[in-house]
């Protein structure tokens, strides 16, 4: 019995070091860019999205990806016609390190990020929850360093572009936030996809879900009848607002995480 414990352990071990090897060898695959709307490209990048906006000469992103080595973001420059110098900012959803790994290699740009996920971003405090701190020691990015931290709403200049809204939905992370531009609504891992119905974040890597879904429930308020026309999520890609039955998605989010937090 005991050689057969030691064999099922042995197993599990030669399993468990073939994902991990795997899972990084696989981090730097990407499929090719996908356009969403005019200017504003999407990229897969293993098993994360992120995504760029063209303006004028310069390029945005929201979030980088987890391929710290640069491949998934140099195709997604390379089907908007840029480099990596072109970069003039960076927007970061979360401080989870499979949407922050290529963030350093943008030399020109800014880095915005919650100001309460900064220092997670930097490795100056420990990853949350303890799921995604796994994550992290599996597949580690270099620290990234914010050049503006974001405290509340906001609206930003963007050059040669519309204004970007940047608005706060804690509860995936202390510090995840959404980006509203050009009707395109932004959401990282604080809203994602199942069965082509949006849906809050995943409880077992956030670090309250109850939170995650107070701030779902307030976001029509927080947008302040902005237009939405896509969603744009950190794992299922890029979703119109309305789905076949002309049923506005967000909408429908709103209304059933709001029934689950009223007193």
């Amino acid at each position: 019995m005991k050689r057969v414990i030691l064999g099922a352990a042995g197993v599990l071990v030669v399993l468990a070091t073939a994902g991990v090897i795997a899972l990084r060898h696989g981090r730097h695959r990407f499929l090719p860019p996908v356009t969403v709307r005019p200017n504003l490209m999407q990229v897969h990048n293993s098993f994360v999205d992120f995504c760029g906006i063209r303006a004028g000469k310069r390029v945005v992103l929201i979030d980088t990806g987890v391929d710290p080595s640069g491949r998934a973001l140099d195709g997604l420059l390379a089907a908007l016609g840029a480099r990596r110098d072109d970069v003039s900012d960076v927007f970061l959803t979360h401080g989870h390190g499979d949407h922050v790994a290529a963030a350093t290699l943008c030399p020109r740009a800014r880095v915005h990020i919650g100001i309460r996920d900064a220092d997670m971003a930097a490795h100056t405090a420990p990853t949350v929850p303890g799921r995604a701190r796994l994550i992290g020691r599996l597949i580690p990015v270099a620290a990234v360093h914010a050049t503006d931290g974001l405290i509340d709403r906001a609206e930003l200049t963007l050059p040669d572009s519309e204004r970007l809204l940047a608005l706060p939905l804690p509860g995936h992370t202390p510090g995840s936030f959404a980006y509203l531009w050009s009707g395109v609504l932004f959401v990282g891992d604080s809203i994602q996809v199942e069965g082509g119905r949006l849906m809050p974040a995943d409880p077992g890597f956030s670090v309250d879900a109850a939170e995650n879904r107070r701030s779902l429930a307030t976001l029509r308020q927080s947008l302040r009848g902005a237009e939405v026309q896509w969603i744009c999520t950190g794992h299922q890609g890029c979703v119109t607002a309305l789905d076949d039955q002309k049923h506005d998605r967000l909408d429908e989010l709103i209304e059933r995480v709001s029934m689950k937090v009223r007193p």
